[in-house]
């Protein structure tokens, strides 16, 4: 499948708020990022979005790094930390940051949403 066909489709699952694989989830969040670098701030929130809002607990970290930064948003650190938490008890890699960190588990999931948003790998 193209890139172009790829994007189209995705477009079609975002907007339609549909089920999307694991796959297809991590090709929206990574769009999404792409999007968000180029400056189509709008673009790129709407799909960060759906896939935090489909579990994908990577792209919740990318939200909370958005709200922490005012990227596309008014700059919140109160929601940015929402995202970081949601993030941290979604998936087994992040879930004892609270536990592994203390009081610094709030640097470290800042630390990853930053990773997360410029693509780099974990």
């Amino acid at each position: 499948m193209g890139k172009e066909h790829r994007i189209e489709t995705l477009q079609q699952i975002v907007d339609s708020n549909d089920k999307a694989t694991v796959e297809e989830k991590a090709f929206i969040m990574n769009y999404g990022r792409e999007y968000l670098l180029k400056g189509e701030h709008q673009k790129g929130l709407k799909w960060i979005k759906y896939a935090a809002s489909h579990g994908y607990s990577d792209a919740n970290f990318i939200l909370g790094y958005c709200y922490d930064n005012g990227i596309g948003v008014t700059k919140d650190s109160k929601i940015a930390e929402a995202f970081y938490l949601q993030g941290s008890n979604s998936c087994d890699r992040y879930r004892s940051y609270s536990n592994r960190y203390g009081d610094g588990w709030l640097r470290q999931a800042r630390e990853e949403g930053y990773k997360l948003y410029m693509g780099k790998q974990l």
